[in-house]
């Protein structure tokens, strides 16, 4: 599905792909929550923060014209999470 939607070159014997954390909370305490993100990452990788992507997918059920900053808070707030 992800080689798909994101028109990647993924080899399954050599990656793991997991559900990874998609809840954040802001700064008033409230939380907030991405709908799905993977950890793609290469099996048997000593470095494994150097060699895994994170892919976020959202589904999109009704004419939301916040979704594109809730999709950019998302990844700002998964980038900000990978970083430490």
């Amino acid at each position: 599905m992800l080689i798909a939607i994101f028109d990647e070159n993924f080899n399954p014997d050599e990656v793991s792909v997991s559900i990874t954390n998609s809840e954040f909370i802001d700064e008033t305490l409230d939380v907030l929550r991405a709908d799905m993100i993977f950890k793609v990452f290469e099996k048997g990788n000593s470095n494994f923060n150097k060699n895994k992507m994170n892919y976020h997918i959202e589904f999109q059920t009704k004419n939301d014209n916040t979704m594109v900053i809730r999709t950019f808070e998302y990844g700002f707030r998964k980038g900000k999470e990978n970083s430490n």
